[in-house]
């Protein structure tokens, strides 16, 4: 018991240090003579505009906060508004509140905490060993995507936290009214996991119950009267920015920009929207042949390579949501039943991650389409060697048995523990 407590006590003793370290050189860290200005600034520059009723969606009133920050260290060639959908206004006006340096301080840990908690849900919802727990740290924060999402100052990881939330509220501990407020979070990127909206509206029907989509529209829908009080124009605003400012000018590492600037031409934004009817057609047929045995745990890892495959907008960053399914198959690594399986996927996880993150140095993030991809391939052998070993060995593996607090459809088959 000694130890334990001993032990806990150096854990905190040791956050709390470096807490205490980032508080000390927060402002090198944030400093653009040191470190270049991050996508954070336009955030903290809307939530900023916003308290002071500003127009937040407003490029001039953006820029000009951005430029005092990092003047004149570093001057933005392309000026463009913030896509943050209205209802996240909120919590970028709280940011907002402080000045820059203390404020990208508190985004950082903000993040670091959204993405800790939706690691150790993950694990905690594939039945990871819980002595490995140390692993998934390792794994979820050593991500390419992961690093590059902090790095970014971007909120990918609160759409993260609305996945894993929403998958925990609907089988680990059901409560359909909160995975719905969980899942509004995803609507922060709605590009991002578009393919998640059909398959609940799907399952939702198939249910008959809109529990789930009561709960998201109420979460949206209160947010945004929040919103609304403090600015009665923000919608109007918002609408303004994409019309005045599409996203059309950046070259995202997606099939559709491929398409957009190697075949058909980049004066085009339609062929981005190309993978996404595929996607949509996909999703359908995939909902035909598995709705029976619909188990969401099983399905969202399968949803989110499609959707940021597939996806009309997506920067490497994004792909973070890809921890949820990278955590899956190290889950069916640590059960497999030779090491040297073992090392040879350990080392090919860490060596895309390390090519990301090395090749970032030198080139631009457009051509970065191979990394989900190549994600994927690594997924797909792991579960194929992982289902060869199950045929070999017997269903025996804690990973296979269904969580304890979630009760199945009557026609959703079960796997049962093997009797001793």
């Amino acid at each position: 018991m000694r130890k334990s407590i001993g032990y806990r006590i150096f854990i905190w003793g040791l956050l709390l240090a470096s807490l205490l370290l980032l508080w000390r050189l927060n402002g090198i860290l944030t400093h653009p003579k040191y470190v270049p200005v991050d996508d954070f600034v336009r955030h903290w520059a809307s939530g900023y505009i916003f308290i002071t009723h500003g127009n937040p969606y407003s490029p001039e009133q953006i820029q000009v906060l951005q430029d005092q920050v990092t003047a004149p260290f570093v001057k933005a060639e392309v000026i463009t508004p913030n896509y943050i959908p209205p209802w996240t206004m909120l919590l970028l006006g709280v940011f907002g509140l402080f000045d820059y340096p203390i404020s990208r301080l508190m985004w950082l840990i903000f993040n670091i905490i959204l993405l800790l908690v939706s690691i150790e849900l993950s694990w905690k919802l594939y039945s990871g060993p819980i002595k490995y727990k140390w692993l998934a740290l390792l794994i979820g924060f050593s991500f390419g995507s992961s690093i590059a999402v902090l790095e970014k100052g971007q909120t990918t990881c609160l759409v993260l936290l609305g996945i894993v939330g929403f998958v925990y509220f609907v089988e680990y501990k059901p409560n359909f009214w909160i995975a719905g407020m969980f899942s509004s979070l995803i609507t922060i990127k709605p590009q991002l996991f578009y393919l998640f909206w059909v398959a609940l509206l799907f399952w939702s029907f198939k249910q008959r119950s809109l529990l789930i989509v009561s709960g998201c529209g109420f979460t949206l829908l209160a947010l945004s009267s929040i919103t609304l009080y403090f600015d009665s124009k923000i919608f109007t605003e918002y609408l303004r920015a994409f019309l005045d400012y599409p996203p059309t000018l950046f070259a995202t590492p997606t099939i559709g920009g491929y398409l957009r600037y190697y075949l058909i031409g980049i004066n085009q934004f339609w062929p981005q929207f190309i993978p996404v009817i595929v996607g949509l057609i996909w999703c359908v047929y995939h909902w035909n042949k598995h709705y029976r045995i619909w188990q969401w745990s099983k399905e969202i890892p399968v949803l989110i390579f499609a959707s940021i495959i597939l996806s009309s907008y997506c920067w490497t960053y994004d792909m973070v949501l890809l921890v949820v399914p990278v955590l899956q198959a190290w889950i069916w690594l640590i059960s497999a039943r030779k090491d040297r399986i073992l090392g040879i996927f350990s080392l090919v996880h860490f060596l895309i991650s390390f090519l990301d993150l090395i090749l970032h140095r030198y080139l631009d993030d457009f051509w970065f389409i191979w990394f989900a991809p190549a994600t994927l391939l690594w997924y797909l052998l792991n579960s194929n060697y992982y289902k060869k070993d199950i045929q070999k060995y017997g269903i025996n593996d804690e990973t296979l048995k269904p969580n304890s607090n979630y009760s199945p459809p009557p026609d959703m088959p079960v796997f049962s523990k093997p009797e001793n």
